[in-house]
């Protein structure tokens, strides 16, 4: 333990990071304790020298179990329950995996439960990047702002035109998914049009404000959507893409 100690502060002093002084139940009693300084590392280093070197014969008929229990007593007060339904209420994603990683490192151990959670946590990430958030805009009434028509309810769009708003990145990982769901909308017509009803689409806008960066497999797939689209007597038009890298 002391040897991995020394080697994450060696470490850890080439990136910033911040000292360990302790293991994980040491810094829960620590925490516990109200210590508030470096001061209450060098206290507890003192005393577990002096321990080391003068009390170690006094330790050794203590039963594993006590050793245990007393390791469980101090690291009870860290688990945050409060924080559980936290994510519940915010995310169930989110509080899926925090519930997958306690129950693992209960059955398995710390390291397992670690894995597992920096695991699933690259696993949601990157399905949340190849699944992007896509938004049909709608146009308030009374006003030029144009508004996801799932959170606007009141929001109307016109016939013949969906206006499409791509919330991130634009890549290779994520390109055919946005096709389909731009296939879809010009399919399935909302419900909430203005004009003449023309049966079909002849305009999708593409509102890519918050797009930041579009790689070159995207922007070879976006020219041939367009040339899609174009066969088919439908303009594409981009709005605000001054931004994209």
């Amino acid at each position: 333990m002391l040897f991995g100690l020394g080697l994450s502060n060696i470490c850890g002093s080439f990136f910033s990071a911040y000292p360990a002084t302790g293991s994980f139940s040491r810094s829960a009693v620590n925490h516990e304790s109200g210590a508030k300084t470096g001061l209450s590392g060098i206290i507890m280093g003192i005393i577990i020298c002096s321990a080391l070197l003068f009390m170690t014969p006094l330790f050794t008929d203590i039963p594993q179990c006590a050793l245990a229990a007393i390791v469980i007593s101090a690291v009870t007060g860290l688990v945050d329950y409060e924080e559980a339904i936290f994510l519940w209420g915010i995310d169930k994603k989110d509080f899926f995996l925090w519930a997958m990683t306690f129950v693992t490192t209960l059955t398995f151990g710390i390291e397992i439960g670690v894995l597992v959670g920096v695991g699933f946590s690259l696993a949601f990430v990157i399905h949340e990047s190849a699944n992007p958030h896509i938004a049909v805009l709608g146009r308030l009434p009374g006003t030029t702002v144009y508004r996801n028509t799932l959170q606007y309810p009141e929001a109307y769009t016109y016939s013949g035109i969906v206006v499409v708003r791509v919330d991130a990145p634009i890549y290779f990982a994520n390109i055919s998914y946005i096709k389909d769901r731009l296939r879809e909308y010009e399919l399935k017509l909302p419900n909430s049009n203005r004009g003449p009803d023309v049966g079909r689409v002849y305009f999708v806008i593409l509102e890519m404000s918050p797009v930041t960066y579009i790689d070159s497999s995207a922007v070879q797939a976006l020219k041939d959507l367009h040339q899609e689209y174009k066969a088919r007597d439908i303009q594409v038009l981009t709005l605000s893409s001054s931004s994209i890298r």
